[in-house]
C-alpha cells in the first residue's frame, strides 16, 4: 500500500481545520451587545447602547446604537446626541456598509452622529461587511446630553 506524502496530510489538515472554522463561524447568526451609563444627580441615567451581528469573513451584518435619557427628572435633554463608530482590524481590514448618511468604505473608521433636542433619544443603526482581511469590526457608541440645571454636557460610552 502506498503511503501518503506528509505534506499532504499537513495539507488536507489545515484544509479540514479551516472548512470547520468556516462552518463554525457561519453557524447561527448571534450578536454583541452593551450598555454603559451616567447617572444625573437628580436620578436620570444617560445611556449608551450598542448592538452589532457577528459577520463572516466575506459576509455583512446589522448595527444600532442608541442614546436616552431615562427618568423624569427632567424627562427631556435640551439636546441629545448619538455618536456611533465602526473600526475595521486586521491586516488590510476595510469595511464598506450603509449608515444614516449614506454609504461609505474604506479602512479607517466610519463615525456618525445624530442629534435631537428636547428629546429623550436618539438612535443611529445601518449595515456593515467586512472584506476576506477583516478579523473584527468593532463597534463604539457615545451618549452625550446636556441638561441645563445640572451644567456641562455629560458623557456616557460603551464599545464592543
Amino acid at each position: 500500500m502506498r503511503r501518503i506524502s506528509k505534506r499532504w496530510e499537513i495539507t488536507a489538515t489545515m484544509l479540514l481545520s479551516l472548512g470547520l472554522l468556516g462552518i463554525s463561524m457561519s453557524g447561527s447568526a448571534s450578536a454583541h451587545s452593551g450598555t454603559s451609563t451616567y447617572t444625573y444627580p437628580g436620578g436620570d441615567v444617560l445611556q449608551a447602547n450598542a448592538w452589532i451581528q457577528n459577520f463572516t469573513w466575506t459576509g455583512c451584518g446589522d448595527w444600532s446604537t442608541s442614546a436616552k435619557l431615562l427618568g423624569y427628572n427632567p424627562p427631556y435633554a435640551a439636546w441629545i446626541k448619538n455618536v456611533a463608530t465602526l473600526t475595521p482590524y486586521g491586516i488590510g481590514a476595510s469595511i464598506s456598509g450603509s449608515g444614516p448618511s449614506g454609504s461609505f468604505s474604506g479602512g479607517s473608521p466610519a463615525s456618525f452622529s445624530w442629534t435631537n433636542t428636547n428629546a429623550w433619544i436618539s438612535d443611529l443603526s445601518g449595515n456593515v461587511c467586512g472584506n476576506v482581511l477583516t478579523v473584527y469590526i468593532s463597534l463604539g457608541s457615545t451618549a452625550v446630553s446636556y441638561v441645563p440645571q445640572y451644567g456641562s454636557p455629560r458623557t456616557a460610552s460603551v464599545s464592543l
